[in-house]
C-alpha cells in the first residue's frame, strides 16, 4: 500500500506533465507557446506554460487559465496534420494544425509581444530556426518537384510563404537583433560518397518523419540542432555550453 501511495505521488514527466509546470530546469522558465487553429473561425488558438498554464482563443480576448492541459495535449493540438490527424476539441472549439493560421508561429509571438508584453520593457530578440530543406543544394533541386496535385503543392507553398512573411513582419514591428538559423541536415552528413549522402538526406526528409523517427534520422536531426546552436552562439558572440536541466543552478 505504501509503494502504491508513493507511486501515485510521482510528478508526471515528459508529455504527461502539466504545461504550466514546463520549465526545462530553467529559472525563470522560458515561455513556450503551442499554436493551433480554430477550424470553424480560422483564428489562432495558443496554449502556453505561463502563469501556471494559459490558453488564448481569439485576439484581443484575454488569456484564460488552463491549469489542467498537459504538454502532450498542447503539442498534439498544435500538430494535428491535415487529413491524417482528426480535429481536437477545447471547449466548443474544434482545433486543427496550427500551420493553417500561423505556420511559423511568428504571428502568434508578435501578437504576444505587442499585446501582452510578458517580458515588461525588455527588448525581445528573434531567433528564427528554419528546419525546412533548402530549395537548391547538391542533393535537392527545385526542378525535382514531388508528384503531387498542383492544388496541394500550392497550399503547402502558400503556408511556407506566409511563414516567411510573418518573420519579416516581426523584424519590422520589433526592431532589434535577430538571428536566422537554418537546421540544414545536409551539412551534418559526412559520407564521402555523394550519392550515399543524398540518399540518406532524402530518407530523412521523407514522411512519416513527423509521426515517428528512426534512430539514424534522430541522430542526424540531433547533429543538425547542435550545428544550429553553434550558429546562434557565433552570431550573439557567446560561448556555447550544454548542461543538463539538473545541472542548472537556481537562484
Amino acid at each position: 500500500a505504501e509503494a502504491r501511495e508513493a507511486a501515485s505521488d510521482d510528478t508526471p514527466l515528459a508529455l504527461a506533465q502539466r504545461l504550466g509546470a514546463l520549465s526545462g530546469g530553467l529559472a525563470p522558465p522560458a515561455l513556450v507557446y503551442f499554436n493551433a487553429t480554430d477550424a470553424d473561425s480560422g483564428h489562432i488558438v495558443w496554449f502556453s506554460n505561463r502563469n501556471g498554464g494559459e490558453v488564448r482563443s481569439h485576439f484581443p480576448a484575454a488569456p484564460a487559465a488552463a491549469p489542467d492541459v498537459t504538454v502532450g495535449q498542447a503539442v498534439l493540438h498544435s500538430a494535428r496534420f491535415p487529413i491524417v490527424s482528426p480535429a481536437g476539441a477545447w471547449g466548443p472549439q474544434r482545433l486543427v494544425d496550427g500551420g493553417y493560421a500561423d505556420n511559423s508561429g511568428t504571428t502568434t509571438l508578435l501578437r504576444v509581444v505587442l499585446d501582452d508584453k510578458p517580458h515588461g520593457s525588455a527588448q525581445p530578440r528573434l531567433i528564427n530556426i528554419d528546419g525546412n530543406p533548402p530549395g537548391e543544394s547538391e542533393c535537392v533541386r527545385e526542378t525535382d518537384k514531388p508528384p503531387i496535385l498542383t492544388a496541394v503543392r500550392a497550399l503547402l507553398q502558400a503556408r511556407t510563404a506566409h511563414a516567411d512573411l510573418a518573420v519579416q513582419q516581426f523584424k519590422q514591428a520589433v526592431p532589434g537583433r535577430s538571428v536566422d538559423v537554418v537546421l540544414d541536415l545536409e551539412k551534418t552528413l559526412t559520407d564521402p560518397a555523394q550519392g550515399e549522402r543524398c540518399e540518406q538526406l532524402r530518407r530523412a526528409h521523407q514522411a512519416p518523419l513527423g509521426w515517428y523517427v528512426s534512430y539514424n534520422a534522430a541522430k542526424t536531426m540531433a547533429a543538425s540542432v547542435d550545428h544550429g546552436a553553434l550558429q546562434i552562439c557565433a552570431v550573439l558572440g557567446e560561448a556555447c555550453a550544454l548542461a543538463s536541466p539538473a545541472a542548472v543552478q537556481r537562484p
